[in-house]
């Protein structure tokens, strides 16, 4: 009988492959941005690669405003923003705030589903 792998060790090993411990795909190190886009500050910056678990900014380009994201396990979708949250700068582009989500696929307006 082999011992039971812990949980750090099944994390980790999932974290290597791109998914989660739940098996959902990992988006974080990959970014939605604009083209030519340049980051207010770090903060924000840091935020654009982040795993949609955290604290995860994306551009939208079917709503060309910049969102949080709200992982599909919360329900999905995203809450539009204006200002960084970190420097309080005014996001180019951004003219929506609340929630988003495509209630016929319950996915992000810009989803590959």
């Amino acid at each position: 009988m082999q011992p039971d792998i812990g949980f750090a060790q099944k994390r980790q090993e999932y974290e290597m492959t791109g998914y989660h411990t739940d098996g959902t795909r990992c988006r974080e190190g990959t970014q939605r941005v604009p083209e030519r886009f340049e980051p207010c500050c770090s903060g924000f910056e840091r935020h654009t690669t982040a795993c949609e678990y955290d604290i995860r900014f994306e551009w939208w380009t079917g709503h060309a405003s910049w969102f949080i994201v709200i992982s599909d396990m919360a329900g999905g979708g995203g809450i539009a923003i204006g200002y960084c949250p970190h420097c309080g700068s005014e996001l180019p582009g951004s003219r929506k705030s609340g929630r988003f989500l495509d209630t016929e696929t319950n996915c992000t307006p810009d989803d590959d589903h």
